[in-house]
């Protein structure tokens, strides 16, 4: 409450009071979703007031520091930024600052990716970076038209040479609970070499203590296990019906296979003199 005197020309004195009331700023706050994957759009509601401006910074981001006014905006952004709405109820004015976050879709490699022979077992791990430390990044493979397995770990045994695909995706919440995706997909050639086709030429019949000619064919480099040989051709000398394993590999893959022959021994015959 605030008085005044005043005095008249005769010097006589005359007073009144009034009352100032302070009328309240505007609650200000602003609803929408502040944090987005990058590529998307904030939209924004403020809301306490009966007209709004909107900046990006102090300065005025939109241009000639002049304002986006109503209140709801939407815009895209790419790094975190600060807006600032200000707000007037009643002919008073106050100010908000609101941080806005854009995140970037996870950046995805493997760990565990070489070239397999047909029937191994090609294990991956799916890493992500350019992400935070607090946000978890959930993970799905898939052959492009079959979504596969979820979680870092992949293991499958591929027929042949083939792409497949690796999805990240960080889940974030906006104020209401939804979930809002940053994702980010990774292509992936898988690299499958053929086994060899190993066969064994040769006589497979062959009179007791003869040798048995036995060549590999269908691969660069063999061994022969029960002989102990790296040699393409063997010679050994058949006593009794054997079995002979074989293995061959492509040099180039280091894919390898292997055959099994089996040499039957013809008995001698049984000469007598009569």
């Amino acid at each position: 409450t605030l008085k005044v005197t005043g005095y008249t020309s005769l010097n006589c004195p005359a007073e009144a009071s009034f009352t100032v009331k302070p009328k309240a700023l505007p609650k200000l706050y602003v609803r929408g979703t502040k944090e987005i994957c990058k590529g998307g759009v904030f939209s924004l509601h403020g809301q306490g007031a009966n007209t709004y401006a909107w900046f990006m910074d102090e300065n005025g981001y939109y241009g000639n520091d002049t304002a986006k006014v109503g209140d709801q905006i939407s815009f895209e952004a790419a790094t975190d930024e600060v807006l600032v709405m200000s707000g007037t109820l009643n002919g008073c004015t106050d100010t908000i600052h609101v941080p806005l976050s854009v995140q970037t879709p996870p950046i995805l490699h493997t760990e565990g990716l070489k070239p397999i022979c047909q029937g191994e077992v090609l294990e991956l791990t799916a890493k992500a970076t350019n992400v935070n430390e607090e946000d978890k990044v959930e993970f799905t493979w898939s052959t492009g038209t079959v979504t596969g397995e979820n979680g870092e770990m992949m293991s499958m045994t591929p027929l042949s040479s083939q792409n497949i695909y690796l999805s990240g995706s960080v889940v974030l919440l906006d104020e209401n609970g939804d979930q809002i995706f940053c994702k980010n997909t990774l292509e992936i050639p898988v690299t499958v070499n053929p086994k060899p086709t190993i066969k064994v030429e040769g006589e497979r019949n062959i009179c007791f203590g003869s040798e048995a000619e036995l060549t590999a064919v269908g691969a660069a480099a063999y061994e022969w296990v029960e002989l102990s040989s790296s040699e393409t051709t063997v010679r050994p000398i058949i006593t009794s019906d054997t079995s002979f394993t074989v293995k061959g590999k492509v040099v180039e893959t280091g894919c390898d296979a292997e055959a099994v022959v089996k040499v039957k021994v013809k008995p001698l015959p049984v000469l007598g003199v009569a």
